[in-house]
């Protein structure tokens, strides 16, 4: 099962499911994401400014890290190679 949740509600969703989960996180280039957030027009410059800070974030401890700067043919494809290297 996939599910897409919140990188802040990640360290309790270990706690219950413990090795059962394999946590994966999206990240994309500020660049790319600027763009992809211009591109759509549903948000301010102020509201893009603080998601791109947001981006910039640590990512959790570990979680595999899925690039998604490309298309989403490439992403899905490296996504299927995550999940088959933890099998």
């Amino acid at each position: 099962m996939v599910v897409n949740g919140s990188r802040l509600h990640l360290a309790q969703a270990q706690q219950h499911y413990g090795t059962q989960l394999l946590p994966i996180c999206l990240v994309v280039s500020p660049d790319v994401l600027a763009a992809r957030l211009r591109q759509r027009g549903r948000e301010s410059e102020a509201q893009i400014a603080r998601r791109l800070e947001r981006a910039t974030q640590p990512q959790p401890e570990g979680c595999l890290i899925l690039n998604n700067d490309g298309a989403l043919a490439e992403t899905v494809q490296q996504l299927r190679q995550l999940l088959e290297s933890h099998r």
